[in-house]
């Protein structure tokens, strides 16, 4: 019985222990998400601004500059 109860302790501490780091890696990438999303939001604002300043071109120009950077991000992770 000793035994038994030996056992369901030590997982039961393993379990808490590891329920403590997953807490610590969830709240550091909800900062990382957080760091992305001003990143790219704020660059958004600016494309929106000139469009409604009547800059479409800039705007454009914006929104592709947007995109090539996140094909090359992509294509980074994947090599």
């Amino acid at each position: 019985m000793e035994n038994i109860l030996l056992v369901t302790s030590i997982i039961i501490i393993m379990f808490g222990i590891l329920q403590i780091i997953l807490f610590f890696k969830i709240w550091e990438m909800a900062n990382d998400v957080r760091k992305i999303k001003n990143k790219t939001v704020n660059s958004f604002n600016e494309a929106h601004k000139q469009i409604i300043l009547g800059n479409k071109d800039r705007a454009f120009e914006i929104y592709q500059r947007l995109y090539v950077e996140e094909l090359i991000k992509i294509s980074e992770l994947k090599l």
